[in-house]
């Protein structure tokens, strides 16, 4: 039981960590990625515990949000302090199997979705 504790402790540690640095490294515009002709990249990438998860091109993961299956963009205003959206000006690329798409954004933007979110 005290290995449980220490255990779920040291996850909720390092999860309040990367939520500090996550917002204090952040802003509340989107992040356009431009790589070849304004096209954003999507990958996959392992994090330990929590299994293998979408990012940019840079390796920061990407968020998903069961609501937003829609279409609708409903991540905005603070919620973009925390999770930026992947914006681009071109048709994302990915080499993963799933429909990468893009919807607009309500300032305008191009938003990039996987299997709809």
């Amino acid at each position: 039981m005290k290995r449980i504790l220490i255990f779920v402790a040291a996850l909720v540690a390092v999860a309040v960590v990367v939520a500090v640095v996550r917002i204090a490294t952040s802003s509340s515009t989107p992040a356009t990625e431009s790589g070849k002709a304004g096209a954003a990249t999507v990958q996959t990438r392992k994090f330990p515990g929590a299994g293998t998860v979408l990012v940019n091109a840079t390796g920061q993961p990407l968020y998903a949000a069961d609501q937003e299956a829609t279409g609708v963009v409903r991540c905005t205003g603070a919620c973009n302090a925390f999770w930026k959206p992947l914006t681009t000006k071109a048709t994302p690329t990915a080499s993963l199997t799933g429909a990468l798409s893009t919807v607009t954004r309500p300032d305008g933007s191009t938003q990039v979705t996987y299997n709809g979110k």
